[in-house]
């Protein structure tokens, strides 16, 4: 919501603009992020003199207006380069004097580096657009498609726009901007600009020095296969991404059980951080996510009682059905709003109270996986919301533990502590740690959504221009779905397999779990283990190329942990009555057609649950890197399919801390 203190800053802000010569009359408009609502100004109205009746309050994801103030006719493009930037919380667009007579020139300059601070704070490369008409659709798409990338465009016979992460930022660039083209003007065409050595120069030894210790936000992402380090620090090129340290993750198997092997991934995790430290960044804070519905279970003392066990373990298999036959299912999903999985927490706590299993009574907390990490790192013990919703044990309405359930289960109350938001702080490193990767200052571990799923999800918009969309988040799993305000509890969403889990900001990512790139990645290692060769480069243009029309239901329980992939395909095949696959490319096409169709009922499942069709489906995470799938998948749902960002989950785990 909207403050009238927030409404009264933005005024100042679009006087200061209009009182450094940056706009005249009624030209330039101003616009700023708070949350999810946007300032914009309005209609008509002169940026130099604005006034609070001209100020417009619109939604971000739709442009829907919420004060009855029409914003001004660029906000489309405002609030699509919002969108699309999330380390971006202003825009300015501006017609100050010699800009815009460059913008009108009969040959527009392409270079404007004509002074070290244009490429040092506005970036060195500024696109020029070719005129459209003010307002029009096609200008808006080629404002925010340019500024993916850029912090600056030119507009020709037109003016100027320009972001930054807050006021200072955006007006900053503006001046430099606007001086640059100054001495254009002024020299007649007679200047000259910086060459592509000297910009780097600059580069290397003048923002080099001034970032000596450069600030930067770690992202710790565990994945069920590896995981990474990641620093993020905000630069002139907005959000940038520095991958410090990558390492394997794998199941173990001993004594009848699968395990994590939590000790090597947390001395992992040390050795990613020290990295990050010995690479000259000043570490800000810190931000975990992991996989879902995995915990471990600590003592009194502060013990880990075992290795987490892997949620690919047999001990649930036949959970569901046995607790179900003593629960209602409809009326518990209208609690949980959570997706009956065998691998869920209820159902991996259900077999050990079943078992009578010993850790369960000396147990002081039970920690989710990112939760573990966090407490390891600061000794804060409580469980971040968005991973706590995985586990089929919340209240989804209520956002907290459903304790009537944990009674019902005989589980001990005490295991389950205090739930928090993504964006709550977890304490600092404690000092053993801080010795152990070399630095003497604090830093803050902060509970962003930790549920990997979530993260990335929040860097994916709502609504892109008033229409739903939808995120797949493509990985060993793939989760299919959308944001919500809300959890959607009915019994269609239920049977159709829809599950509710916590997102950042209180929001409600509605999804569906689907076996993702796991069969396929299972493939690829028994191949590896057996010396053949598995690039993608290789086997992607092979199973284009393969005769094959064996397909297979990627959710079946056969595929979820085989001794051998290739053999299970092949049984599932021949079961079906289906000539089974034999090449690595007739497998992996199985494998991935099998995938787009499963999207395809997924997707079509969702639109019946929600008041409008999806019109757009954005693919993130590293499987949105498999274009074959990615066509595939665009053939078989019938609109358009987005990819990336890549790194979806680790721009979201970072813009959390950020805000």
């Amino acid at each position: 919501m909207i403050t009238n203190e927030q409404i009264e800053e933005f005024l100042k802000q679009a006087h200061r603009v209009g009182d450094a010569g940056l706009t005249v009359c009624s030209s330039g408009n101003l616009s700023w992020r708070v949350g999810y609502e946007v300032l914009v100004s309005g209609t008509g109205s002169w940026v130099p003199s604005l006034t609070k009746d001209k100020v417009a309050v619109c939604r971000l994801e739709n442009g829907e207006v919420l004060n009855g103030v029409k914003p001004s006719m660029e906000s489309v493009f405002h609030l699509g380069v919002l969108r699309e930037r999330p380390d971006v919380n202003v825009v300015l667009h501006f017609q100050s004097p010699y800009a815009t007579v460059v913008s009108c020139m009969e040959n527009t300059p392409k270079d404007f580096n004509v002074t070290a601070e244009v490429p040092c704070h506005v970036g060195a490369e500024i696109p020029v657009i070719p005129y459209f008409r003010p307002g029009s659709k096609e200008l808006a798409e080629a404002v925010i498609a340019a500024m993916k990338s850029h912090n600056s465009v030119l507009l020709q016979k037109h003016g100027q726009v320009v972001c930054g992460k807050d006021f200072d930022q955006a007006f900053e660039r503006a001046m430099f901007f606007e001086m640059a083209c100054r001495i254009i003007v002024l020299s007649g065409g007679k200047y000259k600009t910086l060459t592509a050595e000297e910009i780097d120069d600059l580069d290397t030894y003048i923002l080099g020095k001034k970032d000596e210790m450069k600030e930067a936000y770690l992202a710790i992402d565990f994945g069920g296969g590896s995981g990474r380090v990641i620093a993020g620090y905000l630069s002139g090129d907005g959000l940038q991404l520095d991958t410090v340290h990558r390492f394997s993750n794998r199941q173990v198997r001993m004594g009848g059980h699968i395990y994590w092997d939590f000790l090597s991934l947390f001395e992992e995790m040390k050795v990613g951080i020290r990295m990050a430290v010995e690479k000259g960044y000043f570490l800000k804070s810190i931000g975990i996510d992991t996989w879902g519905v995995d915990f471990g279970l600590i003592d009194a003392q502060g013990n880990l009682l075992g290795n987490p066990v892997c949620y690919r373990d047999s001990r649930t298999e036949g959970m569901p059905e046995e607790f179900f036959s003593k629960v209602n299912v409809a009326a518990h999903y209208m609690e949980s709003g959570t997706q009956v999985m065998a691998i869920n927490t209820l159902f991996q706590l259900y077999a050990m109270q079943k078992e009578n299993n010993a850790l369960l009574k000396v147990a002081d907390k039970l920690l989710f996986m990112p939760d573990l990490f966090s407490y390891y790192l600061t000794g804060v013990a409580n469980n971040e919301y968005s991973i706590a919703s995985t586990s089929e044990l919340l209240d989804a309405k209520a956002r907290t533990w459903n304790f009537k359930l944990i009674r019902e289960l005989g589980l001990p109350m005490h295991l389950f502590g205090e739930i928090v938001m993504p964006g709550t702080s977890r304490g600092f490193l404690k000092q053993e740690i801080k010795e152990q990767i070399g630095i003497d200052y604090e830093v803050e571990v902060i509970a962003v959504a930790s549920h990997d799923t979530a993260s990335a999800a929040s860097v994916v918009p709502s609504s892109v221009d008033g229409k739903k969309v939808a995120f797949l988040s493509s990985g060993t799993w793939s989760l299919l779905g959308v944001m919500n305000p809300e959890p959607i509890l009915t019994e269609e969403a239920r049977l159709a397999g829809f599950t509710n889990e916590g997102g950042r900001e209180g929001q409600i990512c509605f999804l569906q779990n689907i076996t993702g790139l796991w069969i396929l990645q299972k493939l690829m290692q028994e191949w590896k283990d057996e010396g053949k060769d598995v690039a993608y480069t290789t086997l992607l243009p092979a199973a284009e190329c393969a005769e094959t029309e064996a397909l297979i239901d990627v959710d079946e329980a056969v595929f979820q942990c085989p001794v051998r992939m290739a053999d299970a395909i092949a049984a599932y095949c021949v079961t079906q009555g289906q000539k089974p696959p034999v090449t690595q490319g007739e497998f992996v096409k199985c494998v991935l057609r099998s995938l787009a169709l499963r999207y395809k009922t997924g997707l079509e499942a969702l639109n019946r649950l929600l008041p409008e069709p999806v019109a757009k489906l954005y693919v993130i995470g590293g499987g949105s890197q498999n274009k074959y799938l990615n066509r595939l998948t665009e053939e078989a749902i019938g609109i358009p399919v987005v990819e990336g960002p890549v790194e979806a989950t680790a721009i979201g785990n970072i813009m959390q801390q950020i805000k």
